[in-house]
């Protein structure tokens, strides 16, 4: 009985040494591609790369064995990425749209996955709200550089021999404006012919 103990203990401490599975199983939406999923594993000293096959409608499942906790990357292109944290012997199952794996996915099964993906989405929004007000205020911006641009023309043209206009005239592009620039060349050239001799 004794030795009969023994032999189950070293067992038990061999398949803890060699680790423990790790299944990851799910469904891919709207797949209508003939691509592998890659499935990416850091849980040695360099990465693993493995490519898992996705039936016609979507479904994929992956099982691997791992002895500690670590990150798992799926993806059909790298810069649409799936992130998860798995740890041996969890069971994990994945759901995503194949046009937007990052923005779509859940995850059931690994607590810290789903965690992780939590507090991305939050990340995103955030990162969503400071784009929307950028297009807002560089709409805005550029509403008001128009407006001076088409002050500056205008006060020229009310009044063109003024000699200042030399200096306003550099904030408007002769492309843009080239009818302030002829009205202002030949305003100065009449009023300050000596100035103007050559130009």
């Amino acid at each position: 009985m004794k030795h009969l103990l023994s032999f189950f203990s070293a067992l038990l401490l061999a398949q803890l040494l060699l680790g423990q599975e790790i299944s990851i199983k799910g469904k891919i939406n709207n797949y209508s591609g003939s691509d592998s999923l890659n499935v990416k594993i850091y849980s040695q000293p360099s990465p693993i790369e493995t490519k898992v096959s996705v039936s016609k409608n979507g479904e994929f499942s992956y099982k691997y064995i791992a002895t500690k906790t670590s990150f798992c990357y799926l993806y059909f292109s790298e810069n649409n990425t799936i992130t998860l944290v798995l740890s041996p012997n969890e069971d994990v199952t994945v759901t995503a749209d194949y046009r937007n794996l990052q923005g779509t996915y859940s995850v059931k099964g690994s607590q810290q996955s789903i965690d992780l993906q939590k507090n991305m989405a939050g990340i995103m929004n955030h990162l969503n709200s400071i784009q929307n007000l950028r297009t807002v205020f560089e709409a805005k911006i550029d509403s008001v550089n128009r407006k001076i641009t088409q002050d500056i023309a205008t006060a020229i043209k009310q009044n063109p021999s003024n000699y200042g206009n030399l200096s306003l005239i550099n904030s408007l592009t002769i492309d843009e404006f080239p009818d302030v620039y002829r009205l202002l060349d030949s305003a100065l050239t009449a009023t300050y012919p000596d100035d103007f001799k050559g130009y």
